[in-house]
């Protein structure tokens, strides 16, 4: 319990008589100013007959716990005194907030006394500021409970805060001493790891282990290797970022882009799932040539599945020509290939400045070129399938086993049918036949006798038929 606010010179008069049981006091006029905030215990006594207040035998102390203007609420009967009428007639009653046994005892005693090990809160603006843990908001409290210690909420850990904690000098965490200097520098933040290894220091110097501030900047240093954050950008193990967002080099000291190029550094960005292989990479970025500097991709690569061995599965690569001069290089090329059992890489996409190469080295004839598999028979290169039921479509098919003639293939319920042939030495087109031998011949004709029998079976006005007598006919 925290002690009463108090005034000086904290008495007032009492502007009539009261009975035993009155709660609601009439001070004189503007009395009611001379008390201190509420609440607070006074004495009230018969002040006509007893200048001290001890020598009233109905002298009595009342807990003020409301103050409106001149008139007080009380709690009657207070620190073992009794409720008693104070109406004598001609008599002047008066009250006086002094000090009291209650503030001796109970309130400066709390602190004095308190229990050793005992739970216990600090508040502010409380002119006693220990107190028993209450149930009420914490907001503005400090607890101490179980060697723990709570800011504005109740501790869980050695110390939990609510709100922002601020260190004007340093802190040192698990054993470490933040008063140390690194590299002439004094350290802020000091951690130790676990068992005394590890650890971080924020600090303005640059050495392991170490989060400092070069230039305005902000660094982290390792044994390994340091990050640097600057200017919006990041910088991995280097700190010739230049114009690019993220940098991320190995740790041979000359990371810039631009110089020798057998200084050139492999980029890698991995992970690693099995710790006994250590080699899953998942994505590896990296320089193919590191003296040439003429080729850089993304490659993915998996574990085979007893884990012994990694194999890049599929891989997306640049493609550059000779430098030029400001280190240009040019006929910039860009290739997608894929891996199998672990195999040399299998090229399937090329894009250069002259179009899309499919199974192309470079599509040199066309923006779109598909280039055939070597002696594959009517290989399908463009399918067409329904969205509904893709075992229903096209399929255009070349063949590079024979002599290379192409064919539209339509596909029901998955059967792939010729539709119609184009032979490509003669450029003759064939329509239900394999062998054209004109430029355009149609085998299969229906055979009828006459136009009306054509029209009567289905065909319509353009069609073609044969009338059994070796003559074709349209039709109309």
């Amino acid at each position: 319990m925290s002690l009463d606010n108090a005034k000086n010179f904290a008495k007032c008069q009492v502007s009539t008589g009261y009975d035993a049981a009155a709660t609601s006091i009439v001070l004189t006029t503007g009395h009611g100013a001379k008390l201190p905030s509420v609440p607070f215990n006074a004495v009230w006594w018969n002040a006509s007959d007893y200048a001290d207040p001890s020598d009233d035998a109905n002298v009595e102390v009342v807990r003020v716990t409301v103050i409106a203007t001149d008139t007080l609420t009380i709690t009657r009967a207070q620190e073992g005194t009794t409720a008693s009428t104070k109406n004598t007639s001609g008599r002047t009653y008066k009250m006086i907030a002094g000090l009291t046994a209650k503030a001796i005892n109970t309130d400066i005693a709390t602190v004095a006394n308190h229990a050793p090990g005992a739970d216990f809160t600090i508040t502010q603006n409380s002119v006693v500021p220990f107190k028993s843990v209450n149930a009420g908001a914490l907001v503005n409290t400090l607890v101490l409970s179980a060697g723990k210690v709570g800011v504005a909420m109740s501790p869980t850990y050695i110390m939990d805060v609510t709100g922002t904690l601020r260190v004007s000098t340093s802190i040192g965490i698990g054993g470490s001493n933040p008063g140390d200097t690194v590299g002439g520098q004094p350290t802020y933040l000091a951690v130790t790891g676990y068992s005394g290894l590890g650890g971080l220091r924020v600090s303005g110097a640059d050495t392991n282990n170490t989060l400092y501030q070069p230039a305005g900047n902000l660094a982290l240093t390792t044994a390994g290797g340091s990050i640097l954050i600057t200017g919006g950008k990041v910088g991995i193990a280097t700190t010739l970022i230049g114009d690019s967002n993220v940098a991320i080099c190995t740790s041979n000291a000359n990371h810039d882009y631009n110089s020798s190029g057998a200084a050139k550094n492999i980029i890698l960005a991995y992970s690693c799932a099995d710790t006994t292989v250590g080699n899953d990479l998942g994505v590896v970025i990296r320089n193919e040539n590191t003296t040439t500097n003429n080729t850089c991709g993304l490659h993915f690569s998996s574990a085979n599945s007893d884990n012994t061995l990694n194999h890049i599965a599929a891989s997306i690569v640049t493609v550059m020509g000779a430098r030029s001069a400001g280190n240009v290089y040019q006929d910039g090329q860009m290739v997608f290939s894929t891996s199998t059992g672990g195999q040399a890489p299998v090229e399937h996409f090329r894009i250069t400045s002259g179009g899309l190469g499919i199974d192309a080295a470079a599509p040199t004839h066309a923006k779109l070129q598909i280039n055939i598999t070597g002696g594959s028979s009517f290989q399908s290169l463009l399918a067409f399938r329904s969205g509904g039921d893709p075992t229903f479509g096209f399929d255009w098919c070349v063949d590079d086993a024979v002599n290379g003639d192409m064919k539209l293939n339509r596909v029901v319920s998955g059967a792939s049918t010729q539709v119609m042939y184009v032979a490509r030495a003669t450029g003759y087109v064939g329509i239900g036949t394999a062998v054209p031998t004109a430029p355009l011949q149609v085998a299969g004709l229906p055979t009828y006798a006459a136009n009306y029998i054509a029209t009567g079976a289905g065909l319509t006005a353009g069609a073609f038929y044969t009338d059994g007598s070796g003559n074709v006919k349209v039709v109309y």
